[in-house]
């Protein structure tokens, strides 16, 4: 599918994934500078509106956004949880839902600072 120009390409959300993972503080291909932190997804299905839900390991939401239905191959995570702190150090589990079907998966976050005093 999609090999040879005129085939078609199907929509999948099996294709998704994080780059760069694993994430070390900062990422010189993918941000600014090193205060405007991002995690890509990419391969992302054309015209769906997908949810994505990041947990820790421990099972607990960090995060929800939604990317809008449209012809966009990617979105960015700032690294923050709802609370808008960076996350700390570890091992996370992303869940992205559509009308299409869904994707899990996991992605390593190391940062240069822990926010542990901040609650």
């Amino acid at each position: 599918l999609g090999d040879v120009d005129g085939t078609v390409v199907a929509r999948t959300m099996d294709n998704i994934k994080t780059v760069p993972n694993p994430y070390y503080n900062y990422a010189p291909n993918y941000e600014l500078n090193q205060f405007d932190r991002v995690i890509k997804f990419i391969n992302l299905p054309a015209g769906v509106e997908i949810t994505f839900r990041i947990f820790n390991l421990a099972g607990d939401l960090v995060k929800t956004f939604v990317q809008p239905a449209g012809q966009e191959s990617e979105t960015i995570w700032d690294i923050k949880t709802e609370s808008g702190l960076y996350v700390a150090s570890g091992i996370y589990i992303y869940l992205a839902e559509s009308s299409i079907g869904q994707k899990l998966g996991k992605m390593a976050v190391f940062t240069e600072t822990e926010q542990l005093n901040t609650y």
